[in-house]
């Protein structure tokens, strides 16, 4: 990770007061190691545990001004400090008016993660624990800053707005009173588009599997869950979420998944209205008892390399392997299993 430029503005509001106290850092922040790992750190949280969606600036930019303030840094039109300044009191402007809303720290980023340039605004707040004092050897109550809790945050994926690809905005939703203002403030359209995150998800699956050398069983068992969850909020006309997701797969164990499918890479929103079309290949049929197991893929279905008669409950295999002819010629022997050779 390389930070080109960091600013930390304070802005000072009460719940339930309008009255607005801003102190705006005079220049910028010369990034040491520490910065590095607070960020690294930092931005671990936001993917993780926040659950953030994705999203582009909307098409009006004289309502929703952010992404001229963006566009005129990129371009040089404005200092690095100049666009943190133009952002604080935009978002001022708009906390103003929200009786509900509070201050924090204001965090300007523009940074480079994996050869990929991002612009983040993040807003943060303390939050008290208490500690010993090693002098008086007393408890004492501090103040620490609260990164395990973002509840305000967008990042701009500056190759992909430029490219004009896939969503290049991601933000955190937190709760409603906070999400309407801050979506606001950044000018951003949620984008709900079905079929694209849901074909990120599975690509984000199979890499998955792949990555954690599943067996055979096991992936086909873990597809057919993924498949049998998206069926089931199709149903109830619910949207998929990554949490819900990762805990019907790995109960009690999902971490390690949650932290590769929200991945910036993917661009999944935390929450989306899945295409279960997508995920038709994900289809088997499985059936296990003392005497008989099957799992098949649905193609051979649609292929008719299996046939099915609905009338008289039966399944026909067709074309059978040479390998599975020559076992059951080796039981024509017993007087007990019937061969029809015809």
């Amino acid at each position: 990770m390389i930070i080109h430029h960091f600013v930390i503005h304070n802005i000072k509001k009460d719940q339930k007061d309008k009255k607005v106290v801003v102190t705006k850092r005079p220049h910028e922040i010369n990034p040491q190691q520490k910065e590095d790992d607070f960020f690294e750190k930092l931005l671990s949280v936001y993917y993780k545990k926040s659950n953030p969606s994705y999203g582009v600036f909307d098409s009006n930019a004289i309502s929703f001004p952010y992404q001229n303030f963006v566009k005129d840094y990129l371009d040089t039109k404005i200092t690095f400090l100049n666009f943190s300044t133009k952002a604080v009191d935009h978002f001022v402007s708009k906390i103003k008016k929200e009786f509900n809303a509070t201050g924090g720290f204001f965090l300007v980023l523009h940074y480079t993660n994996q050869r990929t340039p991002y612009i983040a605004i993040i807003l943060l707040n303390n939050k008290y624990n208490f500690d010993i004092d090693e002098t008086a050897l007393e408890i004492v109550e501090r103040a620490t800053l609260d990164i395990e809790k973002i509840d305000v945050a967008n990042i701009v994926n500056l190759t992909k707005w430029k490219g004009k690809g896939s969503p290049y905005l991601t933000f955190t939703k937190g709760r409603k009173e906070i999400s309407d203002y801050f979506i606001d403030f950044i000018g951003c359209t949620d984008r709900t588009d079905s079929k694209h995150f849901s074909q990120n998800l599975k690509r984000a699956i199979n890499d998955y599997l792949i990555k954690e050398q599943y067996s055979d069983d096991d992936k086909v068992a873990l597809k057919m869950k993924v498949h049998g969850y998206l069926k089931e909020q199709n149903r109830k006309q619910k949207d998929v979420k990554l949490n819900e997701l990762a805990e019907e797969l790995f109960p009690g164990d999902s971490d390690k998944f949650t932290t590769h499918i929200t991945q910036e890479e993917y661009g999944i929103s935390s929450s989306f209205k899945g295409d279960l079309s997508v995920f038709r290949d994900y289809q088997y049929i499985y059936y296990n008892s003392k005497d008989l197991n099957f799992r098949f893929h649905r193609s051979l279905l649609t292929n008719e390399s299996i046939t099915y008669n609905k009338k008289l409950r039966s399944i026909t295999i067709n074309n059978l392997q040479q390998s599975v002819i020559d076992q059951i010629e080796q039981i024509d022997g017993d007087t007990n299993v019937r061969v029809n050779k015809e």
